[in-house]
């Protein structure tokens, strides 16, 4: 291809180390080798990997890599000790690399320095199964083509259920966790990680990221034999430099399987939608709205006995209206934090109730100033903050 043509290309250089460099000297009969280690070559040479706090490749024929203190670093799991990248062994036994068989199924280089960008060669990994790449230093956007070789969706934008298209499109369809929080990522989330049918955590705290959710992360998947609901149990988009914007699709408040939802310290707008049915999300114990321009009344039917829901965050944004005695329903309510809204009136009985079960954490704007009194009235509130913005 184009990109093996320029010579200066880091494609360019894994392509030289597989074929007049690798030290394990792998015959050409073995494609499916040749092929995973030119692309775990390609991650290499992209992220800058003789720059790589742990296992980057050394001119030495030990394979074995060593911390700062000269000792054997070994796995946390299976205190299997560690190899260098690129070194004489067989990929699998790599730094970071785990195997199904003979086929990656796991990349895990988390704070190890990676400078670069995320190479879409790993397309071609058909059993990863798990990326993590958390606190490195990755920057440009999530392609698309990371996750299918022909990322097209073909669908209208009223869509119910997610039709992958092209019908020879590589997709990474193991895929269950990617998890690349605390980069320096920048552009939209790519609408194709819907196309992941097991797809259940994505992790994208700390970047860059605009732009608005796609809506694709939480439908239904149809292919000519089946159709798969959304498989997500944890999504987390929060915090320092993620600004999406836009409204929270009404989709995800379908989604079964989830357990966390932590969209804190984005620009999302709009107001909660009426007629959730909360009974689809069972098995939610983290809902973290917090830090975003929300706003409208906290709908009442939201709330309901049953709910596994044990963190719950919608401060500082801008709710109205009363606080809901519906939300006492959540027996098993640890925190509720709602400070810094427009929200007025008493905290309900129902929910002080609640301190004598599990909840051990209220919180609201029931301080009151030198010349107003606070908005809410509340007497069991563990935090009181004014609560007013001048």
């Amino acid at each position: 291809g184009d990109v093996l043509d320029d010579t200066n290309s880091f494609q360019y250089t894994a392509f030289l180390w597989v074929f007049q460099t690798d030290p394990m000297h792998v015959d050409i009969s073995q494609a499916s080798t040749l092929i995973q280690r030119y692309i775990l070559a390609v991650l290499y040479y992209t992220t800058g990997g003789n720059n790589w706090t742990l296992c980057g490749a050394q001119d030495t024929s030990d394979p074995f890599c060593y911390d700062e203190k000269g000792n054997i670093v070994e796995s946390p799991q299976k205190k299997r000790k560690q190899t260098n990248f690129l070194s004489l062994v067989p990929e699998c036994e790599w730094f970071g690399i785990r195997c199904n068989g003979n086929n990656v199924a796991s990349i895990s280089l988390k704070g190890n320095n990676l400078v670069g960008t995320l190479p879409k060669e790993l397309v071609h990994l058909p059993q990863l199964t798990y990326l993590f790449l958390d606190r490195n230093s990755l920057r440009g956007s999530i392609p698309a083509s990371l996750f299918a070789t022909s990322p097209n969706i073909v669908q209208p934008k009223s869509a119910t259920v997610l039709t992958p298209g092209g019908g020879h499109d590589i997709y990474l369809s193991r895929l269950k966790r990617i998890h690349l929080s605390w980069n320096e990522l920048t552009g939209s989330i790519p609408s194709i990680l819907g196309t992941l049918t097991n797809l259940q955590s994505l992790i994208l705290n700390q970047n860059k990221l605009d732009g608005s959710i796609p809506h694709e992360l939480f439908l239904p998947i149809s292919t000519p034999t089946t159709t798969t609901n959304c498989q997500l149990r944890k999504i987390e988009i929060s915090e320092n430099g993620n600004t999406l914007t836009g409204t929270i699709p009404t989709e995800m408040w379908s989604c079964h399987h989830l357990q966390k939802i932590d969209f804190q310290g984005n620009a999302f707008r709009g107001s909660l939608p009426n007629g959730i049915d909360m009974a689809k999300l069972s098995n939610l114990e983290t809902l973290l709205l917090g830090r975003n321009q929300l706003d409208g009344t906290l709908p009442m039917d939201m709330f309901q006995t049953g709910s596994a829901l044990k963190k719950l965050g919608l401060d500082n944004n801008r709710f109205s209206g009363k606080i809901p005695k519906e939300i006492g329903k959540l027996l098993s309510l640890v925190t509720f934090n709602v400070t810094y809204n427009d929200l007025t009136g008493s905290m309900p009985n129902d929910i002080c109730a609640l301190k004598g079960h599990k909840l051990m954490d209220i919180s609201s704007d029931c301080h009151p100033t030198i010349s107003r009194d606070a908005k809410i009235n509340c007497e069991c509130c563990t935090t009181c903050v004014k609560g007013y913005n001048t």
